[in-house]
């Protein structure tokens, strides 16, 4: 008995509904079903994934807010220049480690930021690698007065145009 086929809107043309499906079309249909679950269940784990990465830089965020937080300010260069802007914020020490975020700007030339877990040795904090694994250090030496920053390796982080160092000068405490 020959198959008739009908051709569909699409311009496919799919069997009659009386004709019996042949082995090959049948296998045909199992793969494309499993092929279908493969898709979406690499896409529910690929979501998890992400999930689970934004869910870790979520936690290491919420550090941002935590109680005992100072946040430092400080302007590079003339008042009203063309000076870089600095934030620097340092979380309360846990285990020997603090929570810094650093934020550079200049304005109508460029911006950076920094993030992660610093090394604590009394008034000093020291961060090697940012949170995204790069390599970026920063030594916050801490005082009275202030803290300023001296920066290595942290172009990713902030361009050619700008730096994390403060060149000495004091950054002071944000009320």
């Amino acid at each position: 008995m020959p198959i008739s086929a009908a051709p569909q809107s699409d311009g496919i043309a799919q069997e009659s509904a009386t004709a019996p499906l042949t082995v090959v079309e049948q296998s045909l249909l199992r793969w494309h079903h499993t092929d279908y679950q493969m898709k979406a269940s690499l896409t529910l784990f690929t979501l998890s994934l992400l999930i689970g990465v934004n869910g870790a830089y979520a936690q290491q965020a919420m550090h941002n807010d935590e109680a005992g937080t100072v946040t430092y300010r400080g302007h590079l260069g003339r008042r009203g220049g063309d000076g870089e802007n600095f934030i620097l914020k340092i979380g309360p020490a846990h285990e020997g480690k603090s929570w810094v975020s650093v934020s550079v700007g200049r304005p109508n030339h460029c911006l950076g930021d920094v993030a992660g877990q610093a090394t604590v040795r009394g008034d000093t904090l020291e961060l090697t690698k940012d949170n995204g694994g790069n390599d970026c250090g920063l030594t916050i030496h801490r005082s009275s007065t202030g803290a300023t920053i001296v920066e290595s390796d942290c172009v990713l982080d902030h361009g050619a145009s700008c730096s994390f160092d403060t060149q000495g000068k004091t950054l002071h405490q944000a009320k």
